[in-house]
């Protein structure tokens, strides 16, 4: 009886092995999974990123503190659907920002004006447009301005 019990258990031995070899691999295989998916959503928002172009094409500042702005902006042909851009307004100073949100798609060729921007920044003198898309969830995941 005591050689059937000692075959026994180096069977259980055995399949707690396998199990928990399975169990390491399982764990790794779920690591592994999402670093590569979150690499793949990053490599989708650049190549979309790249693929559209929108600036500015005209910046009218106007009031006593040459504060409140009309910009119209333009996009060019090419890329997906955006999500919006936004509008970085500085003075001439580089002291301050003001960041104003276009939250709707600006179609390829299409021209859009944004007027009467209250930046709060005395004399606006640039405005840099930032393209934004938006993902499954409804968040906004921005361009790079950076070249």
């Amino acid at each position: 009886m005591k050689n059937n019990k000692r075959g026994i258990s180096s069977i259980v031995v055995s399949l707690m092995m396998i199990v928990l070899v399975l169990v390491a691999v399982a764990v790794i295989w779920g690591v592994i999974t999402n670093i590569l998916e979150s690499g793949t959503e990053q490599i989708n928002l650049g190549t979309k990123c790249l693929d559209v172009d929108v600036k500015a094409t005209n910046l009218i500042c106007s009031g006593a503190n040459n504060d409140v702005c009309s910009v119209t902006v333009t996009r060019n042909p090419g890329g997906d659907e955006i999500g919006g851009v936004k509008l970085v307004f500085t003075s001439s100073t580089g002291t301050g920002n003001y960041v104003h949100d276009v939250p709707s798609n600006i179609v390829p060729l299409e021209a859009k004006t944004e007027s009467n921007i209250s930046t709060g920044i005395s004399n606006v003198t640039n405005v840099e447009v930032v393209v934004y898309f938006e993902d499954s969830a409804g968040n906004e995941d921005l361009c790079s301005t950076t070249v």
